[in-house]
């Protein structure tokens, strides 16, 4: 094998001297044949001029320069979309786990009843009529406001009926907060 790769280099070098002889053989050493004559391109090695080097180096600010713009705007871009993406995960997470639970937090309109009668304030869902809350009273609550006797026989007969309005608005309520507790 050794002797086949020497056979190869003598035979490239036998090529380059052959080449060599007829670039430097006199005109009347080249063969007289007719002449036919092609022009093409090839790629060699050219010195460059200091216009050239000039040229090239304003290119090469330039694409430095746009390299730096582009790399900045990436980095914008990745920001603004790691903070798309940063929402959604939150959104993923949120859903995710209210799915999980079976329930949410919101919310939600509720009514107060004072029971005097059963001693007990009732907390109540409007939305769904559910009790959410129960408790015995407290003292100050359990005592009822007395209308004022210094008023006028008019004020009095409003303040009357006005205690009359309260105590049928408290009885209504009363009678819907009993049939709350009845369906629970």
């Amino acid at each position: 094998m050794s002797g086949k790769h020497q056979v190869e280099t003598k035979d490239q070098s036998q090529e380059k001297t052959e080449v060599e002889e007829i670039k430097e053989a006199p005109e009347e050493l080249k063969p007289k044949a007719e002449k036919k004559e092609r022009f093409f391109s090839t790629s060699l090695k050219h010195d460059l001029t200091d216009e050239e080097k000039q040229n090239l180096g304003s290119d090469l600010a330039d694409a430095i320069a746009r390299k730096a713009e582009a790399e900045s705007e990436l980095k914008s871009f990745q920001t603004q979309v790691k903070a798309r993406i940063a929402a959604d995960d939150a959104t993923i997470l949120s859903c995710s786990e209210k799915i999980r639970k079976g329930y949410d937090f919101r919310n939600v309109e509720c009514k107060e009843i004072k029971d005097l009668e059963a001693d007990k304030l009732f907390q109540i869902r409007l939305d769904t009529g559910k009790i959410i809350f129960e408790r015995i009273l407290e003292t100050h609550e359990r005592q009822k406001v007395l209308p004022m006797e210094n008023a006028s026989s008019d004020e009095d007969n409003e303040n009357e009926t006005k205690s009359e309005e309260e105590e049928t608005l408290d009885q209504t309520k009363y009678d819907s907060g009993a049939s709350v507790m009845q369906e629970v």
